[in-house]
């Protein structure tokens, strides 16, 4: 009845390739119809347009997002950098101001380095 059908279509409709489909939809008009309008959405050109422009936009996050990891890569390098020279800098004895010169950081980010 009604539920068998409704059970097929959704059977149909995740069915890997056309030839599942169409076993799925043998011995129904409504089921075979459901497969040819499933071809003509999957092979019509703005369909494959649009899955051309949904893939380019996907591609285009993922380089934003690998661009923007590996900026906050740099900069988290870079920071971490920082307090090795500072630290290194204390070990060595520099004074406050001579840290200063070197790293290009104030007093207060300094000290904020060197307090942690």
């Amino acid at each position: 009845g009604e539920s068998n059908l409704l059970e097929r279509m959704l059977l149909l409709i995740k069915a890997p390739s056309f030839e599942i489909q169409e076993k799925i939809a043998e011995g129904s008009e409504i089921l075979m119809d459901l497969v040819k309008e499933i071809r003509k959405l999957i092979y019509d050109e703005e369909t494959r347009e649009m899955k051309n422009m949904q893939d380019k936009w996907r591609d285009e996050d993922r380089k934003e997002a690998r661009e923007e990891g590996m900026k906050e890569g740099i900069e988290q390098g870079i920071e971490q950098n920082q307090l090795n020279i500072i630290k290194n800098m204390q070990k060595l004895n520099f004074d406050l101001e001579s840290m200063q010169k070197v790293t290009g950081l104030n007093k207060k980010e300094i000290n904020k380095i060197l307090n942690n």
